[in-house]
């Protein structure tokens, strides 16, 4: 079994840029195109989502470790037992905590940072 993914190897690298890198450009530069001709209009609700997006990134762990430790503080295993539930669940609160800290905490370092680069 190892000889014969040592023979495959020289085309990983080829099959990972056709199924993967060719396709993420062809989209990438098509959405591109579309926005530079005035043809895709983002809803506010993405909108809102990309700029918060960083708040997201940082504040996603703590869903991730509530859930954990309540899970086992209360000796219930609903993380294994609903495993597409619970995911979709801590997603949800991860962005809805993350939209939270972007406007209330980020929002309000930005506008301090804006004020004192104008002074």
């Amino acid at each position: 079994m190892l000889f014969a993914f040592e023979a495959c190897r020289p085309h990983i690298k080829y099959f990972s840029i056709a199924m993967f890198a060719l396709p993420s450009f062809l989209i990438i530069l098509g959405a591109a195109l579309l926005e530079r001709r005035g043809g895709f209009a983002c809803p506010n609700f993405l909108l809102f989502l990309g700029n918060a997006s960083y708040s997201t990134y940082l504040i996603h762990i703590l869903p991730i470790s509530l859930a954990a430790a309540s899970a086992t503080a209360n000796g219930v295993s609903f993380i294994s037992t609903w495993p597409a539930i619970t995911g979709w669940m801590i997603v949800l609160v991860a962005h809805i905590m993350g939209a939270l800290f972007h406007l209330h905490i980020e929002g309000r370092l930005h506008q301090h940072a804006r004020q004192w680069s104008s002074t």
